[in-house]
């Protein structure tokens, strides 16, 4: 979908009068104003840069809104994506609260010292893509360029409006609404974001003020999984599939690897599933996980790797400096050559860069 205002309208400037002379308000052209413009306004680049840090973490005081009682709370909230979301309540506390949302359909809650449990995502869901386009707002609304917004996503329209100063004032989904103020910095940049979040939803109202917003923050997947949850391998040789599509993927992985060269490939008849990567500069089919040995196939036994998944367009050389420079904050070391799926253009836009890792 075109994500275009769904009709148009005006910024109102008010002009001081003098004397008697009063002037008609002037009315400012926002549909002519470029997406770069709103960007400029909170202080961000025009196009987001490139590379796995593209997080945030938000600290700060949750009040909740329940009939006629207010329960505060001291939370932590880690976005990872659209549908990728860490919250932690009573912050602080030996055993705090905490909902996890891996995907749309893998989403857990500990309350204290209870083990994790399965859990209804479908408003955490709504929650963190709201979070996720707002936080990033003007990046990913491309040929929006009036004042109020509209975006197509999995969930249904988002629409995002505006204020006098072009930041974000009110954005809206389904049944929950969220109204935004107190526009600080970032506590790591110059970036500005909204600190104080006043949520209406079905089940009720909660207000969050922020004492601190940190972006292109590092999240790996498994932050937004239990310890004990099930890991997903299938990106690695179906970079298309529905688990990989809504966002990027960056995690370690611990699995075998088998590989053939083209022509050995050729000779193969087995059809078992797999990609084909670069490594080294030779050209190899990497069969999934978890399939039986290959006849002729080279392998690789069980170890660490570093897996990005991504949409940005990256060269090898791209990856490979981007993910040389987070592997300090991971704490791990580069032990060996990148692995790249770069699929041929026109084809597909998802690029997979494995690499093997120690982890210390």
């Amino acid at each position: 979908m075109n994500n275009r205002f769904c009709f148009q309208v005006g910024i109102v400037l008010l002009l001081a009068s003098c004397g008697d002379d009063v002037r008609e308000p002037e009315v400012l052209d926002v549909e002519a104003l470029p997406l770069t413009k709103f960007a400029e306004a909170r202080g961000m680049s025009a196009a987001e840069p490139k590379g796995p840090n593209k997080h945030y973490r938000l600290v700060g005081d949750l009040v909740f809104y329940q009939a006629d009682q207010e329960i505060p709370q001291e939370g932590e909230l880690w976005i990872g994506g659209t549908s990728r979301m860490r919250f932690s309540m009573g912050v602080g506390t030996e055993y705090p609260n905490v909902f996890l949302l891996a995907d749309p359909e893998n989403c857990w809650v500990r309350i204290y010292k209870e083990e994790f449990k399965t859990y209804d995502s479908l408003e955490l869901w709504r929650e963190t893509l709201i979070r996720w386009h707002t936080l990033r707002f003007p990046w990913g609304w491309q040929d929006a360029e009036l004042k109020e917004f509209t975006l197509e996503t999995e969930l249904g329209i988002l629409t995002l409006e505006v204020d006098a100063d072009l930041l974000p004032s009110r954005i809206s989904l389904g049944d929950s609404h969220v109204a935004l103020s107190d526009w600080k910095a970032a506590s790591n940049g110059s970036a500005l974001y909204p600190m104080h979040w006043d949520w209406t939803y079905e089940g009720g109202r909660r207000v969050e003020d922020f004492t601190s917003i940190h972006d292109r923050a590092l999240l790996v997947d498994s932050a937004f999984t239990p310890k004990t949850a099930k890991r997903d391998f299938t990106y690695l040789v179906n970079p298309e599939n529905e688990f990989a599509a809504p966002s990027e993927h960056l995690d370690f992985l611990r699995i075998g690897w088998q590989s053939v060269g083209l022509g050995e490939w050729m000779d193969s008849s087995s059809g078992a599933p797999g990609i084909w990567y670069e490594h080294q500069g030779e050209r190899r089919y990497v069969f999934a996980p978890g399939v039986e040995n290959q006849l002729g196939a080279k392998v690789l036994e069980e170890r660490d790797w570093l897996v990005w998944s991504t949409m940005q367009d990256l060269t090898q050389d791209d990856a490979m400096e981007y993910l040389s420079s987070i592997l300090l904050q991971l704490n791990a070391t580069v032990d060996g050559e990148l692995w790249a799926h770069i699929p041929e253009q026109g084809i597909a836009n998802r690029r997979v860069f494995v690499l093997p890792v120690i982890r210390k």
